[in-house]
């Protein structure tokens, strides 16, 4: 009788263990999809089409150009994907920086404060690429949301110089 009850313990701890990995695999796997976002535009009007790139560097980034020299990027921040909309100006001068996104989710009052004037009004007037602690202090207590803000921000500068770069020929 004992050891009838041992196996059936050891079934149902087997069981839950089962259906505990299987939730944590789902659970990870819905937090690395890659995808592609929009900050919605402050002017009120509508979005201009926009083509999205999957750059080579990072999986976790895609880029989205809009028309003139404004790019949207995203990377995974603590809580999930972080997107940034940069706009350039004419010397390569960051004009402009919005964060935030649909899909938003870093930590209300910790990662949730690089959307901040406080934090995104450092990027004004710097020219990419930034380095998180030299040019652009962190969020004390969220240097992974601060890093992806970054991390966007270098993607969506490169992809518009390289765009705008004059092209060569021989």
């Amino acid at each position: 009788m004992s050891q009838k009850r041992n196996w059936i313990g050891m079934i149902l701890g087997i069981g839950i263990l089962l259906i505990t990995a299987v939730v944590l695999i789902l659970n990870t796997l819905s937090r690395a999809e890659p995808y592609s976002d929009t900050i919605p535009q402050s002017t009120g009007a509508s979005p201009t089409p926009a083509a999205t790139v999957k750059t080579p560097t990072n999986s976790n980034v895609n880029i989205t150009m809009n028309e003139g020299m404004t790019a949207n990027a995203s990377a995974i921040g603590y809580g999930g994907p972080v997107l940034v909309r940069l706009t350039l100006d004419d010397q390569g001068k960051i004009a402009a920086i919005d964060v935030g996104g649909a899909r938003f989710a870093e930590t209300e009052g910790v990662g949730s404060r690089v959307k901040d004037e406080a934090f995104t009004g450092q990027f004004i007037g710097l020219t990419p690429p930034l380095t998180l602690n030299e040019q652009v202090d962190a969020v004390a207590g969220a240097t992974v949301s601060s890093r992806a803000v970054v991390d966007a921000a270098n993607e969506a500068a490169a992809f518009l110089t390289q765009k705008n770069a004059p092209s060569g020929t021989n």
